[in-house]
């Protein structure tokens, strides 16, 4: 006989000597043991299965309530902020002498015949302006322009047109940041009047240029007059 069949023979006599009771018993045993797992399964299934429902459940309300904690008002009732006195429709009509006057007092005069012809006092090109020694020549005599903000958006407008379109941070109760540039405003009643600040010696780029332009093209220009409440 091989050595696996010895073995084998040896591990079958060795059973047949364990008492039918303990066998009985044994057996018993193992089922406890399996039902005890099969419970701790279904514990841990459970336990789970709760932790994933409140997840699902409080973290939305606790999200919520951190939201409503941190988010301040945009501006408060009444109108006492700058934003609530900025609301509102306010125009005046430009003419093509007192904006090529700002443009060239703020340190701009390269950028007249472009914004000349944005701003619809002349005809293009902006190279053919430029090349003109007299940039007002049959210009328009003036150009109405209306900036109207709701709180959040600030829109432009030139002979019923929207040409611009802003979202300006309102700093405090008489300054207001566009385009990275802040501008002092001041209302006495119905009027506004912008103040654009100095073009800084910093400010060498092509794009800080175009956007120092364009705000003492949009606001250098007043006074303001108050059209409707908003």
């Amino acid at each position: 006989m091989s050595l696996e069949g010895r073995v084998k023979d040896a591990l079958t006599s060795a059973s047949q000597l364990v008492d039918p009771d303990e066998r009985r018993a044994l057996t018993a045993v193992r089922g406890r043991a399996r039902r005890a797992a099969i419970i701790r399964r279904t514990a841990n299934l459970v336990v789970t299965a709760t932790f994933v429902v409140a997840t699902i459940v409080l973290v939305p309300r606790v999200l919520d309530a951190a939201s409503d904690t941190h988010e301040a008002p945009s501006s408060v009732p009444g109108g006492t902020t700058g934003e609530g006195q900025l609301v509102g429709s306010w125009t005046q009509a430009q003419s093509c002498r007192d904006f090529v006057r700002a443009l060239t007092g703020y340190g701009l005069p390269d950028y007249v015949a472009r914004f000349l012809v944005a701003n619809r006092y002349r005809e293009g090109p902006s190279s053919a302006v430029a090349a003109d020694p007299h940039p007002c020549r049959g210009a328009a005599p003036a150009v109405q322009r209306t900036w109207i903000f709701d709180g959040t958006r600030l829109r432009g407008f030139k002979d019923g047109r929207r040409v611009d379109l802003a979202f300006p941070e309102i700093i405090d109760e008489h300054t207001m940041r566009v385009s990275h540039i802040n501008l002092d405003f001041h209302i006495d009643g119905d009027t506004l009047r912008f103040i654009v600040p100095p073009l800084p010696r910093s400010c060498t780029g092509e794009d800080c240029l175009v956007q120092h332009a364009w705000a003492v093209a949009a606001f250098s220009l007043g006074p303001w007059t108050h059209a409707t409440g908003g």
